[in-house]
């Protein structure tokens, strides 16, 4: 018997008023100052502000300058723009390396990996506290703090030897916050296929970080006993789930032959990108690439509620080639992102939170280390 993901979550509660009203709200109510010392720890400080950021709502440089306007020192919130900086450093690599999501950034891990996810883990079922706590909230809710994140991928990964390519689309899935680059390279960087080093999660650090006295678990080991010469046996039955993003079909848009198009996607939903000029304003979902990719609805939901809030807004769901035929015609935008690429459209850039800086192949930290200054430090 399956664990039941039933979802109490709905997109409404992210709107109960207007979509920029509440980020604003989210972002007023937090407090960097204490996020560089609490991040790690289960109920630390954080924004909330992970899926707005991810559906392109807000971007990463404006919390940053509002942090600022709000008077917040650079001390104050060093730590936070850090933590900003990876977001951005994995968009880096993904511009450099469309294929992340199958081949590995540095090399394969070593020995044989497997298909599926364990299914005391799809059940919530590993008899860690912490960790079936997260999973619960990540299928009712569509989110999971960031170090529990690395600590199911380690558990998947690097103990029950699955291969990060199924686990890194399981966990993207669910997430509200579902952000290919992230994701994709987070589970990476875990496994070993982006560095030369494995990430373990060890018990002592998870009950330290979670609140959680949990003792004798299967991750209860000395540091020395990583990695396991076996995968213990309640990891040792995989099922591969079977994730399928919602179907709807292929429409017809109703354009007025005047206008040019505004093209947004699931990664571009700022209500104020060109909103001074008149145009047909669709949002494309590219059923092919969910089918790639697919995601649950609660995410679904939560960028169409997104999209309700650009005045005029059409849902355009199907083949980039039955969108382009629609809209051939037209003056086309669109802001830049790797994920959605269409050919023949003018591209305005993203509203990074850096020049640049990024090179290919370089780490996160000479990465940083190049583009910190642009922000005084």
């Amino acid at each position: 018997m399956f664990f039941k993901h039933q979802t109490y979550f709905t997109a409404e509660c992210f709107f109960k008023v207007s979509m920029l009203k509440e980020v604003y709200k989210r972002l007023s109510d937090f407090n960097p100052s204490s996020y560089a010392s609490t991040r790690n720890f289960e109920n630390g400080s954080c924004s909330e502000l992970s899926a707005y950021i991810a559906r392109g709502i807000i971007s990463p440089r404006q919390i940053m300058e509002t942090l600022q306007v709000k008077g917040y020192t650079q001390k104050e919130w060093a730590g936070f723009l850090q933590q900003m900086a990876w977001r951005e450093y994995f968009q880096r690599v993904l511009q450099y390396n469309p294929r992340l999501f199958e081949t590995a950034l540095l090399k394969d891990p070593d020995g044989t990996y497997h298909r599926g996810i364990p299914v005391s883990v799809i059940n919530a079922q590993t008899k860690i506290t912490a960790l079936d706590r997260a999973l619960k909230k990540l299928y009712n809710q569509g989110h999971i703090h960031n170090h529990l994140r690395l600590y199911l991928a380690a558990l998947i990964c690097n103990v029950a030897r699955v291969e990060w390519q199924s686990g890194a689309r399981w966990m993207y899935y669910y997430l509200l916050d579902a952000d290919l680059a992230s994701n994709y390279c987070s589970w990476q960087w875990v496994c070993g296929a982006s560095r030369n080093q494995k990430y373990y999660a060890h018990q002592n650090n998870i009950n330290f970080f979670c609140n959680t006295q949990d003792a004798h678990t299967l991750l209860d080991v000395p540091m020395e006993a990583f990695p396991f010469s076996a995968i213990p046996e309640s990891l040792q039955l995989l099922k591969e789930p079977q994730l399928y993003s919602p179907y709807m079909p292929e429409n017809t848009l109703k354009l007025n032959p005047d206008w040019p198009v505004c093209v947004y996607t699931p990664y571009n939903l700022d209500p104020l990108w060109r909103k001074n000029i008149a145009s047909n304003r669709v949002l494309f979902l590219d059923a092919q690439w969910m089918e790639k990719f697919p995601m649950c609805s609660h995410t679904l939901e939560f960028i169409q509620a997104a999209g309700k809030e650009i005045p005029g807004i059409q849902f355009f769901w199907g083949s980039a080639t039955g969108f382009m035929e629609q809209i051939a015609r037209y003056t086309t935008y669109q802001k830049e992102h790797p994920v959605v690429s269409l050919r023949g459209i003018s591209y305005d850039s993203r509203d990074w939170l850096f020049s640049d800086g990024y090179e290919p192949g370089m780490s996160f930290f000479k990465f940083w280390n190049a583009v910190k200054s642009e922000w005084g430090l």
